[in-house]
């Protein structure tokens, strides 16, 4: 899964005005989806949301009501507590036609979830299982009845202190 951030996007600073109607734009924007075969068959199909401050600050303006500051829904995904900005949080969506295959967050899983940048060592990531119920859904709309979904959570830095995003970056992957 490949570029979950916006091309030319200064991830922090972003000052842009955000209205709730803003929401599903700026959703597209943070999430990317990627799919894995294994001869011709499809083994695995994964949809990503960056939990950028942008993003956060869109769901916030779209859903206070109903997913404000204490709600059990925004609080499994960090998206509304205070310690938001203290790690790179990723909300995933897996599919996979075999269910013991979708176990991202097992010791012993076949996967790994890392978080790459150019010219960085590999971060591997904290895998959460995120039980899906009709929020969710309401959230991130891609979420189909087949997927586990899962919170990933990456250090702020990589191995060698330097900082994992930062303004200016084009790309990030998992692998």
């Amino acid at each position: 899964l490949s570029g979950c951030e916006k091309t030319g996007t200064d991830v922090y600073n972003s000052t842009q005005a955000i209205e709730p109607s803003d929401y599903e734009t700026v959703l597209n924007q943070w999430t990317r989806s990627d799919e894995d075969y294994e001869v011709l068959g499809r083994i695995l199909f994964v949809h990503g949301t960056f939990h950028a401050p942008e993003f956060r600050r869109a769901f916030s303006v779209r859903h206070p009501d109903v997913y404000g500051p204490g709600s059990e829904a925004a609080s499994r995904l960090t998206l509304t507590r205070p310690d938001a900005e203290e790690k790179h949080e990723f909300f995933l969506s897996v599919s996979t036609p075999d269910a013991t295959l979708n176990d991202l967050e097992e010791k012993n899983s076949i996967w790994r979830v890392t978080l790459e940048r150019q010219g960085s060592l590999p971060v591997e990531g904290v895998v959460v299982s995120v039980r899906s119920n009709a929020n969710l859904r309401k959230i991130y709309p891609y979420i189909t009845d087949y997927a586990q979904t899962y919170r990933v959570s990456f250090p702020l830095t990589d191995p060698e202190g330097k900082p994992l995003v930062q303004s200016g970056l084009q790309e990030l992957s998992f692998a």
